[in-house]
């Protein structure tokens, strides 16, 4: 079964087959989705279950609710009323339930721990961010105002890159404001060392289009299957799946720069089945489907990188 992209995970969990989207890539497989919830349509109503996962959820409401409440395993609160332009936080390791008194409507902003904090060589995490019932916050309501009228079905690079710094400022003013160092440290699995991540990605870099198991570079680098996988995801804040697939793609952009390769050429060229596959995870990936971001693209000026990184950490997908 095709994995689900976040934007189709947070649309479902708020009573939505799926929600118009904005993907920004911060580094090869890791990526910050904005989704733009609209149940205007209806009354309250109350969310489904999301599995756990190691990220943050920002909820931004763009209109107020008489009466707004969210519960988990350690913490339920509320709050009578909530106004517009108000967000609340949301830790994804634990499971939640929202709930709302009149239609909702509201940006949701999913960001992976890992974009916040990075890895932590000692094997223990040091910080967090502090989930508020509301952030009556007034420079992260400027931010989301700028993004409330965005047109999520009219994308162009030029909106991409307005998209990405607005959601890098807003990651940062969450970090600014919201950090704190953790009471009690969470053990979590120690990263690879400096010459086991060039060793790794080296070897996957050179066999994209032939083809690499993850357990061919974990042996390589002398480490177990599990344990590789494990700390892999620390190092990069992805799988070492995932993180091949965005070089694929990589790949796959700058293969789309010559108009005369045609999208199933270029599919086998980095290592994908047949274009189907490779149309189904770029747009997983991208947010859109590879034959639109090339005739967009491609309208504007060359293509660059999907994945092209600044400082190791700022890149989007253009």
């Amino acid at each position: 079964m095709p994995k689900e992209s976040h934007s189709q995970r947070i649309a479902q969990a708020f009573g939505l087959k799926d929600a118009p989207s904005a993907v920004v890539c911060i580094s090869p497989g890791l990526a910050m989705t904005l989704v733009d919830l609209d149940k205007s349509g209806g009354e309250g109503g109350e969310s489904h279950p999301m599995r756990p996962d190691d990220a943050f959820l920002m909820m931004h409401l763009l209109d107020r609710q008489g009466d707004f409440r969210f519960r988990s395993k350690d913490q339920e609160w509320h709050s009578t009323p909530i106004a517009e332009n108000e967000s609340c936080l949301i830790d994804l390791r634990v499971p939640f339930s929202l709930s709302w008194s009149h239609p909702l409507r509201a940006l949701a902003l999913y960001v992976p721990r890992h974009v916040f904090f990075g890895e932590s060589p000692l094997g223990a995490e040091r910080h967090t961010l502090r989930c508020d019932r509301r952030m009556d916050d007034a420079v992260l309501a400027s931010i989301f105002g700028c993004l409330r009228d965005f047109p999520f079905d009219r994308r162009s690079r030029h909106r991409d890159l307005f998209v990405r710094h607005m959601l890098l400022a807003a990651c940062a003013r969450l970090v600014q404001v919201h950090a704190v160092e953790v009471t009690e440290r969470r053990k979590v699995p120690r990263a690879l060392t400096g010459e086991q991540r060039r060793s790794a990605t080296s070897i996957m870099c050179d066999r994209i289009e032939s083809g690499v198991s993850i357990r061919e570079v974990a042996t390589a680098c002398g480490v177990a299957h599990a344990g590789f996988v494990r700390a892999f995801k620390r190092s990069f804040g992805v799988s070492p799946r995932d993180w091949l697939t965005a070089r694929r793609l990589d790949r796959a952009v700058e293969l789309m720069g010559d108009r005369s390769l045609p999208l199933t050429e270029i599919a086998h060229k980095v290592g994908f089945s047949d274009s189907s596959q490779f149309n189904r995870i770029f747009t997983r990936f991208v947010g859109r489907p590879p034959g639109e971001w090339r005739r967009e693209s491609l309208g504007i000026d060359p293509p660059g990188r999907l994945s092209f990184i600044l400082d190791h950490h700022l890149c989007h997908p253009v």
